[in-house]
């Protein structure tokens, strides 16, 4: 991986920095509660992050990298309970990234990518997903825009009481400031 990293980096004709914000909206897909919990459901707040990306642009070539690295959160209200009483709890889980996607320009500004983004959750304890990245942006001189999806595989809610197993998976819009 770190071969194939500096390879990219040492190709580059040219290399684009700066800040990125992320907000989004995400879901957490097949939910299981433990056995005495006889429902539960999950208020879905807020998708924000802020991070640096490195652009690898090659001349003359359609195609370029990005390598995205970000912190950030989630936030959602979990309710829970059964035929006695129910419950309510606001929760964070806070989450760093690593990301790399390939893009392709399909008409000046405009281009499609794909990449994987390995995260880290961080909720009382660590856990680790791979989610698949696609994306659509627009690059403006001064400002990158970005629609992402990203398509998490593993159970990355595994950590909360409440909830045995979770997917996060979710569309973010992305801003990318150029220094």
């Amino acid at each position: 991986m770190i071969f194939l990293v500096v390879s990219q980096i040492s190709m580059a004709q040219s290399i684009k920095h700066g800040l990125t914000v992320h907000y989004g909206k995400s879901d957490f897909v097949a939910m299981k509660h433990p056995a005495d919990v006889s429902f539960s459901k999950l208020d879905y707040h807020l998708n924000a992050a802020i991070g640096y990306k490195f652009r690898l642009n090659y001349e003359s070539k359609p195609y370029f990298i990005d390598f995205d690295l970000g912190l950030g959160l989630h936030k959602y209200r979990l309710w829970t309970g059964n035929e006695n009483a129910f419950s309510s709890g606001l929760s964070l889980l806070c989450y760093g990234s690593l990301g790399a996607t390939y893009n392709y320009q399909i008409y000046k500004g405009l281009s499609a990518g794909a990449g994987i983004e390995p995260t880290l959750y961080y909720d009382n304890s660590y856990d680790i997903d791979f989610p698949l990245v696609a994306k659509i942006s627009y690059d403006l001189k001064f400002i990158g825009v970005a629609l992402m999806y990203k398509y998490g595989l593993t159970n990355a809610l595994k950590v909360d009481s409440d909830i045995t197993k979770g997917k996060i998976r979710g569309w973010q819009v992305q801003a990318f400031i150029p220094f």
